[in-house]
């Protein structure tokens, strides 16, 4: 039984998560194209979790093309490409995918479903060539790499503002202690304790101190998934894509979310791939001590958050719900081996970034 769960509720639809529309055809795009942008090639569908995304090659170049979902506010896509245009502006040599303009200029065209005839808002960019971090094996060096490219957006987007940023959004992590209603849904005693344990953390630790960290507009999401990268760049990481999560919140939660990400990966040195992240960002982007002294709470915390929701999603969708609780298995795995690691060694290793602790 979920305790709570109005507010789960509310920031999962908030966050697009429990809005369910039928797929936008390649057909119904096309057309969308050709009409507001006057461009037309090949479409191939990405897989995404709520928009409808699409690989666009033309004569003249490769782009993609993102229709948003019809239960999110037009506010919160300009949020997003805002956030974009703004990074780019300030940080010229970032990364960051290019907005293209439609007929008139503008960089977001209005559409209705075709299905429902609520809001859609289409909107087309440069593709990034290169490979999803997801898919690879960095290096050490790699991973600072990442970091550093992550501590320079957030540099870029310090005095960023919007009128949506401060949007309810399920994965920010201050809202993670309001969240604990999901522990309803753990039948595994193991999942359970350690689930318990990450929040009574939180709620000791972080949360008192919420309103007193240093906050402004993050990504929100900077994972794997959302990182290109080529080997033979210097940089290597080559592109940033997907601000959907973009959100007002304090700083440390970002680069928790890259942290997460690669918690774990190595069992044997749970904190090693991740401590690689965070010291590439403190080079770039330093943190203050108090800030730092949270990490070895919030990055779980973060790794767990992703756990539950598919535990949440897999409970409201009976017929996923085998294969969203496969995909949420690695997650409890390398949440055990990150909270094995006893915590005065990862937070001493966080306090002199020199070491990688391990079991």
């Amino acid at each position: 039984m979920l305790k709570d769960c109005g507010f789960v509720d509310a920031a999962a639809l908030s966050s697009g998560l429990a809005v369910v529309h039928e797929a936008i055809t390649p057909e119904t795009a096309s057309e969308a194209l050709l009409t507001h942008y006057d461009i037309r090639g090949d479409l191939k569908r990405i897989p995404t979790e709520k928009d409808d995304t699409f690989h666009l090659t033309t004569v003249g170049g490769e782009y993609l093309v993102k229709i948003s979902a019809p239960g999110e506010a037009a506010g919160v896509v300009n949020l997003q490409s805002s956030a974009m245009t703004f990074a780019a502006d300030r940080a010229p040599g970032l990364p960051v995918q290019t907005l293209i303009g439609n007929r008139f200029g503008k960089l977001e065209t209005r559409l209705a479903d075709p299905t429902s005839g609520t809001l859609r808002i289409l909107r087309v960019m440069k593709y990034m060539r290169g490979d999803l971090l997801k898919g690879e094996d960095p290096s050490s060096a790699q991973l600072r790499q990442v970091g550093k490219t992550l501590a320079r957006l957030d540099k870029a987007l310090k005095d960023f503002s919007h009128d949506h940023d401060d949007r309810l959004l399920i994965w920010d992590l201050k809202h993670f202690h309001r969240l604990r209603g999901l522990l309803g849904l753990l039948v595994d005693p193991r999942k359970l304790a350690i689930a318990e344990s990450i929040f009574d953390h939180f709620e000791n630790a972080v949360a008192p101190l919420m309103n007193s960290l240093r906050s402004q507009a993050l990504h929100g999401d900077f994972s794997p998934f959302n990182v290109v990268v080529n080997a033979n760049s210097e940089d290597y990481v080559v592109g940033i894509i997907d601000f959907g999560d973009t959100v007002r919140s304090p700083v440390i939660f970002d680069v928790s979310v890259a942290m997460a990400n690669q918690l774990g990966v190595d069992p044997q040195e749970p904190w090693r791939h991740a401590l690689d992240v965070l010291a590439g960002y403190r080079s770039e982007y330093p943190l203050e001590p108090n800030e730092a002294a949270l990490l070895s709470i919030a990055a779980p915390a973060r790794l767990l958050l992703r756990a539950l929701l598919a535990e949440w999603r897999a409970s409201n969708s009976p017929d996923s719900r085998d294969y969203l609780l496969s995909h949420s298995a690695g997650d409890w795995e390398r949440l055990y081996a990150a909270m094995a690691v006893p915590s005065d060694l990862v937070r001493s290793a966080i306090h002199n970034d020199t070491f990688s602790p391990s079991h």
